[in-house]
């Protein structure tokens, strides 16, 4: 059944790429067997091994922040190309399944309301549903809610990131005894990842770690 399943995968994928031809998301190059991005821009992607953060915990990432990496995820937040979620969350689901955080909640960092309506989706939740597909791991969607629009934390300091999400983010779920992984798309000094995890803990949740598509 698994055989017939991959060559119905297979040949549908092709008879899509006829269809609507798949490109490079680092470089625009077209793509063949590919999932995401050509062999060169694939090539220029580190894997970072899974170390304590600053903030606390380990990060699990598919790659340092930066080149094709950093490019597609710039075009999956900013430049409406949902379409990305998937790849690289198959891309992070390898990661994942490499380190053996065992089974798990998955839990995506949230974004406000007014910002979710702007952009159409959350491309964090958007990668932590096709880790849920990849691992067979639970995701709780709503365990969290932001609950103001905070500045981008791209354009601040460490200190101004802390005091950006200082009570933002609120649990909204009880979580009593769970195992959670958060789910980002990047993880710089850790500040959500905090403000995040204190929400979780008054949930009654312990988080293991984070899932992140890229760490700087």
């Amino acid at each position: 059944m698994d055989v017939y399943r991959s060559l119905f995968a297979r040949a549908t994928r092709a008879a899509l790429d006829l269809i609507a031809p798949r490109f490079c998301a680092g470089c625009d190059a077209p793509l063949g067997s590919e999932d995401l991005f050509c062999d060169g821009c694939e090539a220029s992607c580190s894997d970072p091994d899974p170390v304590p953060h600053e903030c606390g915990i380990s990060v699990v990432a598919s790659g340092a922040y930066g080149g094709a990496l950093a490019r597609a995820i710039q075009a999956l937040k900013y430049e409406g190309r949902p379409d990305l979620a998937a790849p690289l969350g198959r891309r992070l689901s390898r990661a994942v399944a490499r380190h053996a955080l065992g089974p798990a909640l998955l839990v995506p960092v949230p974004i406000h309301p007014r910002k979710l309506a702007e952009r159409g989706y959350n491309q964090s939740a958007l990668v932590a549903q096709t880790l849920g597909r990849e691992l067979k791991w639970q995701v709780r969607e709503r365990a969290l809610r932001r609950s103001r629009d905070t500045h981008a934390q791209a354009r601040l300091g460490r200190s101004e990131r802390l005091e950006n999400v200082k009570g933002a983010l609120i649990e909204r779920e009880r979580l009593e005894g769970s195992r959670v992984v958060l789910v980002d798309d990047v993880v710089t000094t850790g500040a959500t990842v905090s403000a995040c995890r204190e929400a979780l803990g008054r949930a009654g949740a312990i988080v293991i770690a984070v899932a992140a598509v890229a760490r700087t």
